[in-house]
């Protein structure tokens, strides 16, 4: 998994969209931009050595306090060297929390058919459904939004129950991640979660691999 510090140089050179995003090691700069964000907050770490961080306790959402904030740190401080205690820790990550539905945007590279998207339903519909659909890059805006209606989740998307997505901005957004993957060296990426609502996708966890 590529440092956090490169990865947030993808992310700006092909303009994905993420929530509100601090990063740093020291916890009084960290402290500041939780003063300046709405809450809650949600404070994770960045470590290629710990990939999944709800699992080992190194992340924390429902922040609201200084004290909380200050607690939250401590542990997956602790937490990330009980579970690795030679973990490389790129940076604490703060963010403000991400409303929307959650879904899953990743590529890989296949031994069959090269580079391939999926995007499908996050969440507990990922776990439920294994909603998924797959297409080989390159791709075009006709086949970004066929991959989109093809998924069962997609009669939620367009609009189950009067609840309306942004469909146009999740379309753009896959457009994105796949122009990366096809001009970069990366071997992998896992947007997870991403969220939508009927304003705009953010992205809330990212992984890059080469």
């Amino acid at each position: 998994m590529i440092s956090f510090e490169e990865s947030m140089k993808l992310i700006k050179k092909y303009d994905l969209p993420i929530v509100k995003t601090f990063a740093s090691l020291d916890f009084n700069e960290l402290k500041k931009a939780f003063q300046k964000m709405e809450k809650p907050a949600v404070l994770k770490v960045y470590s290629p050595d710990i990939i999944h961080k709800t699992d080992v306790g190194c992340l924390f959402s429902g922040i609201y306090t200084l004290s909380q904030l200050k607690d939250a740190y401590k542990k997956i401080l602790r937490n990330a060297f009980s579970f690795n205690p030679n973990a490389r820790i790129d940076a604490f990550v703060l963010q403000e929390i991400a409303k929307g539905i959650e879904l899953i945007i990743g590529t890989k590279n296949d031994e069959t058919f090269g580079k391939i998207i999926l995007f499908g339903l996050g969440g507990i519909y990922t776990e439920i459904f294994e909603d998924v659909a797959i297409r080989v890059l390159p791709l075009d805006e006709m086949q970004v939004e066929s991959m989109i209606r093809q998924i069962k989740g997609y009669k939620i998307l367009s609009g189950y129950r009067g609840k309306k997505y942004n469909l146009e901005a999740l379309k753009q957004l896959i457009i994105k991640v796949a122009e990366l993957f096809e001009k970069e060296s990366i071997k992998e990426i896992d947007l997870n979660p991403v969220f939508l609502d009927e304003k705009e996708a953010k992205i809330v966890d990212w992984k890059f691999y080469r």
